[in-house]
């Protein structure tokens, strides 16, 4: 593997090794560049450096480094790696695994299904963003591997859960069975650590139709997260963002830093 560092200095890395490339990102505007040539699908990776970091594409994995914060992934980047600072990171499309590390991480997946990993410190694990990721028609399902009872929250954005407001309604079943059938918004189910969204409100099936901005929309539910560890989820731990969904761009973590409420 080759390693490309730009020192410091704004530059553009471009990756040439079949055995793939480890880029080093320093400087706010060096750009890394897979796309031109034949070998860019073998794993490449950047290893970053900034307060906020990019990825512009072609990229398998993304490592925050000493002083790193912040990372923004693209599309397929496999793995994100946290630092001991308090990272905030966007999945993208197509992450697989996001390991916050130390620190007090807001970890967003993106879209599609992925395992999420908080590691030590407060962290905020953060579902829907810009309107995409519910998108009518699926609810992807993530994992969360170690969610702390005691320092963790999980926070819902309302461009994708569409029906909740401030006081939304949340219960915890003892098992799977009837679910749907349930009246609360947000349900957690004590029995498999699955946490559901429910727009339909005591109506058979999880779907419903919300009203954003004055009209009626499909709103599409069910179980979007697993808490692998099942620990004692309260609605205490469950916040959401409000977001107008006319102001977020697509793929784009407008909502990480939107005020929490419940």
């Amino acid at each position: 593997m080759a390693i490309l560092d730009d020192k410091g200095i704004r530059t553009a890395l471009v990756g040439s090794s079949k055995e793939g490339d480890y880029y080093i990102v320093r400087a706010v505007g060096t750009t890394t560049n897979e796309y031109d040539h034949p070998d860019w699908l073998g794993r490449d990776a950047v290893e970053s450096h900034l307060e906020t970091y990019t990825d512009s594409g072609g990229i398998e994995e993304l490592i925050v480094g000493e002083g790193g914060k912040n990372v923004v992934a693209n599309r397929n980047v496999e793995k994100i790696t946290g630092n001991d600072q308090p990272n905030m990171i966007w999945g993208g499309q197509g992450t697989s695994v996001i390991d916050g590390g130390a620190g007090n991480d807001t970890i967003n997946s993106g879209i599609f299904n992925d395992t999420l990993i908080g590691g030590e410190g407060s962290d905020v694990f953060h579902f829907g963003e810009d309107g995409n990721w519910n998108a009518g028609t699926i609810l992807y399902t993530d994992t969360i591997k170690d969610f702390n009872v005691d320092l963790d929250k999980i926070v819902l954005n309302t461009a994708d859960f569409k029906a909740l407001k401030p006081g939304f309604t949340f219960e915890v079943a003892k098992t799977v069975k009837g679910l749907d059938l349930l009246k609360s918004q947000v349900i957690y189910c004590s029995e498999n650590g699955g946490l559901y969204y429910n727009p339909n409100q005591g109506k058979k099936g999880f779907a419903g139709f919300s009203k954003v901005n004055g009209t009626f929309v499909y709103d599409d539910g069910g179980m979007f997260t697993t808490l692998e560890n099942k620990p004692n989820l309260e609605r205490s731990h469950v916040f959401i963002s409000i977001v107008d969904p006319k102001k977020v761009k697509d793929f784009q973590p407008t909502g990480l830093t939107a005020p929490l409420v419940q």
